[in-house]
């Protein structure tokens, strides 16, 4: 993630930095048929936010299993921002899986 970050101080875009961890990266490797996108017949897990993670890369920081946000200035647990995982075709709810921990 601090490289999304560095990404974004150097001048580019949230949404620039975002292509740069999925498309252009899949470009890049030569693997952009299977991954890099969301389209029908590529291989995806999805994070869902209740929050844009365009306006803080830190939202995307998965902290232990809950994957809650944690407080630059104190350290401690914030809100979550990631409401439902989609990983090899399954649905999962985060907060269920953190209790089951």
């Amino acid at each position: 993630m601090r490289e999304l970050e560095l990404l974004q101080e150097a001048g580019f875009t949230p949404l620039e930095v975002l292509r740069a961890a999925t498309t252009w990266g899949a470009e890049l490797l030569g693997i952009e048929d299977d991954v890099g996108t969301l389209e029908v017949g590529k291989l995806a897990d999805i994070l869902v936010h209740d929050e844009n993670p365009l306006n803080d890369f830190k939202l995307l920081y998965g902290h232990g299993s809950d994957a809650t946000r944690r407080s630059d200035r104190f350290g401690s647990v914030g809100k979550r921002s990631i409401s439902t995982v989609i990983k090899e075709g399954a649905v999962f709810d985060p907060a269920e899986s953190a209790a089951r921990c």
